[in-house]
């Protein structure tokens, strides 16, 4: 009896949990993953574009201004010309390696369009060298990062649509399809390389070269 006459201890104080649980994966990326109207515009876009450039006659030289026919461009004609790819591979893998790496992709091929800018505003025969680097500069910033960049983002976000819209979006990553998005945005690079280089040439060589007095054609 002496016991239970003794005044019971406070109990010490909860502290109520106030973050919220973490929401599933698969229901956060649901949303931004629809195809939505937007999306399907874009993509629709994006496709006419290559058609067109698929289209357009090969009309430029060999050699870019200042080069004789034959002469290797370091920037053109060697490996060295796959870091104007980087930020395509950049937008293939963002769904696996996240927007640092993306990030550092766009800023090799930026370091590219530049170094390969300055060489030929280096190498103008005509004496002027500010209208080779802006044609070369203009060049590869549509033909090598900007159409490329976005195409490839285009359809990794396309496939990744599909995967949500059949409810496979929350698959674990060691999953094959987990992968999906990266591989065909890969894949798809060697056959978009080609016609949007073609269009950008055409359009450049009516608009901005007769701007600039530049030969159509001179830089690839």
């Amino acid at each position: 009896s002496t016991l239970l006459s003794h005044p019971r201890l406070p109990l010490l104080p909860v502290r109520p949990n106030r973050a919220a649980p973490p929401a599933p994966r698969a229901a956060a990326d649901t949303g931004s993953l629809a195809l939505t109207p937007v999306l399907a515009a874009q993509s629709a876009a994006v496709v006419a574009v290559l058609l067109a450039g698929a289209a357009v006659p090969v009309e430029h030289s060999e050699a870019g201004e200042g080069g004789e026919a034959g002469e290797v461009d370091l920037y053109r004609d060697t490996p060295l010309r796959y870091a104007g790819y980087a930020n395509e591979v950049g937008e293939a893998f963002r769904p696996l390696l996240g927007e640092t790496f993306v990030i550092v992709s766009y800023a090799v091929a930026l370091t590219y369009v530049l170094v390969d800018s300055f060489d030929k505003s280096r190498k103008s025969p005509s004496g002027t060298p500010l209208p080779a680097f802006l044609d070369a500069f203009s060049w590869q910033i549509v033909a090598s990062v900007a159409a490329p960049g976005f195409t490839i983002n285009r359809v990794v976000r396309l496939v990744m649509a599909g995967l949500a819209a059949a409810g496979m979006e929350g698959l674990p990553e060691t999953g094959a399809l987990h992968y999906l998005p990266t591989a065909v945005g890969l894949a798809v690079i060697p056959l978009i390389v080609g016609p949007l280089d073609s269009l950008t040439e055409f359009v450049m060589d009516r608009t901005m070269r007769k701007w600039l007095g530049i030969e159509p054609g001179k830089v690839e």
